[in-house]
C-alpha cells in the first residue's frame, strides 16, 4: 500500500498505526527453552529483484549442543521501502511470516527496511534501509569429477566439485554470496513386491511405484567472495559444494539451482563473521559464543540484543544437472537385513501402528526384507525424504 508522506515518517510510527487497525487479542508464543532468561530473538529474510512472496523467520536462540528452530509467534512484521511502499506479512506458522503473491516486490534501485513489533512487551525492532543493487550476473556453473583426501576415510573421496564464474560486473566493487538448492534422483534398494495392511499380504502393482524418487533440499554452505581490487570485475572458478559418493545424491541424476545475491558490504560482513557456524544446519539459530550483529537493533530498548540479518539483494539464478559419474567409487549402503518368514509374520502383526509396511521377497522364495518401520527406506523411497513426482523443472 502506498501512504502520503509515508517513506518520511519513522516506521515504529507506521507500525503502531497499523497495530490500532488490525491487533485483536494475540497471545506470543514462547516455546520451553533450556536458556530461558539469556534467549535472544533471531531473524533471517530477505527481498530481492525475484518476483516474491518474501518469507521471514523469527525465533529465539538455542544451545549450541541441540541447535533448533524455535518460532516465535504473534508479532507484526512489515517490509517497506524509501518510496512509501510497504506490507503487513502474514504469520502462515508459527514463526514464519510471508508477504502476498501479489504484495510488494523488490526493484532494483530501491532501498528496503524491515520492522517487527512485539505485542508481548511492545518492543520495535527495526533494520536500517539497504538499497537493491543490480545482480551480477553468472556466466556459468560447472562440475568437475575430483579425488579429494579426508583423514577421517581410509579411501580417497570422490564426486562433483562445482564452480562458478561470474560475468564482468559494471562497478568495480561488488560483494556476492551464493546459495544453493539440490534435487537429485534415486532409487530404494529394492521393489516393493509386497505389502502388508490390515493383516493381509498383498502383491503390489507395479512393483516399482515406490522405487524412484526425487529429494529437494537447499545447501547449508555459506559462500561469499568480492571484486574488490582486481584488474577486471569478475569472478573465475569459485568453489560451491563438494558432492561425494558416500550418499546416493549422485547415484542417477543431480540438479544445483546456484542463487548468486549481489548484497551489501554490511551483509557481506555479516556472513563472513558467521562462516565459521556453517558445518551446523541450523548454526543461525544457535546461541552463538559471542553475538555476531547484524543490522537490526531494538530501538524501543537500546540493551537488547537481537541476531540475525534483513538482506536486500540481486540475485541471478543458474540451474545445471549433471549424471552420475564414471570411473568412481560408490560408498553408499546397498543392503537391508532379511528376516525369516515366521519371524515376520509375527512381526507385521505386531507392527500395526505402522501400517500399511512393504516388502520385497528374497530370491530363495523363503525370506521377506524390510518389513521393520525403520528399515522401510530399503523399499519405500519415500522414506529418505523424496517425492515421487518429479520437480515441473527436471529434466531427463
Amino acid at each position: 500500500m502506498k501512504l502520503d508522506n509515508a517513506n518520511k515518517i519513522f516506521l515504529s510510527i507506521s507500525i503502531a498505526n497499523i497495530i490500532m487497525l488490525l491487533s485483536g487479542c494475540v497471545d506470543k508464543y514462547w516455546p520451553e527453552s533450556e536458556f530461558k532468561y539469556d534467549r535472544m530473538i533471531v531473524v533471517e529474510g530477505m527481498i530481492t529483484n525475484t518476483p516474491g512472496p518474501y518469507t521471514v523467520y523469527l525465533s529465539v536462540s538455542a544451545g549450541l549442543d541441540k541447535p533448533e528452530f524455535i518460532p516465535l509467534s504473534g508479532y507484526s512484521v512489515i517490509i517497506s521501502d524509501d518510496q512509501g511502499n510497504m506490507e503487513l506479512l502474514t504469520q502462515i506458522e508459527p514463526g514464519v511470516y510471508m508477504t502476498s503473491a501479489d504484495g510488494i516486490q523488490g526493484v532494483i534501485g530501491r532501498s528496503y527496511k524491515l520492522g517487527i513489533f512485539s505485542y508481548d512487551d511492545n518492543n520495535i525492532y527495526e533494520s536500517a534501509y539497504e538499497l537493491l543493487r543490480k545482480p551480477v550476473e553468472i556466466e556459468d556453473v560447472y562440475s568437475d569429477i575430483e579425488f579429494h583426501t579426508d583423514s577421517d576415510y581410509e579411501y580417497n573421496l570422490s564426486g562433483y566439485q562445482f564452480y562458478v564464474d561470474t560475468k564482468t560486473a559494471e562497478q568495480d566493487t561488488n560483494y556476492l554470496l551464493w546459495q544453493m538448492d539440490y534435487t537429485y534422483q534415486y532409487e530404494a534398494n529394492y521393489l516393493a513386491r509386497y505389502v502388508y495392511d490390515n493383516y493381509q499380504m498383498e502383491t503390489m502393482h507395479p512393483s516399482d511405484s515406490l522405487l524412484t524418487c526425487w529429494k529437494t533440499g537447499k545447501r547449508k554452505e555459506i559462500i561469499t567472495n568480492k571484486t574488490e581490487n582486481l584488474s577486471e570485475p569478475t569472478l573465475k572458478k569459485i568453489p560451491l559444494c563438494y558432492i561425494t559418493t558416500e550418499t546416493k545424491e549422485l547415484s542417477i541424476r543431480y540438479s544445483l539451482l546456484v542463487k548468486q545475491h549481489t548484497i551489501s558490504y554490511e551483509a557481506y560482513r555479516f556472513w563472513n563473521q558467521l562462516e565459521e557456524f556453517k558445518e551446523d544446519t541450523y548454526w543461525l539459530y544457535a546461541k552463538q559464543p559471542y553475538p555476531i550483529k547484524g543490522n537490526l537493533e531494538c530501538t524501543s530498548d537500546g540493551d537488547e540484543i537481537i541476531l540475525g540479518y534483513f538482506m536486500v539483494a540481486g540475485v541471478d539464478e543458474k540451474r545445471v544437472f549433471v549424471d552420475r559419474p564414471l570411473g568412481v567409487d560408490w560408498h553408499y549402503k546397498t543392503d537391508c537385513g532379511f528376516y525369516t518368514g515366521e519371524y515376520m509374520t509375527y512381526k507385521l502383526h505386531l507392527l500395526h501402528d505402522s501400517w500399511p509396511v512393504y516388502l520385497t521377497k528374497y530370491w530363495n522364495g523363503f525370506n521377506y526384507i524390510t518389513a521393520l518401520p525403520q528399515e522401510q527406506y530399503c523399499v519405500d523411497c519415500r522414506q529418505s525424504g523424496g517425492e515421487l513426482t518429479p520437480p515441473e523443472f527436471w529434466i531427463e
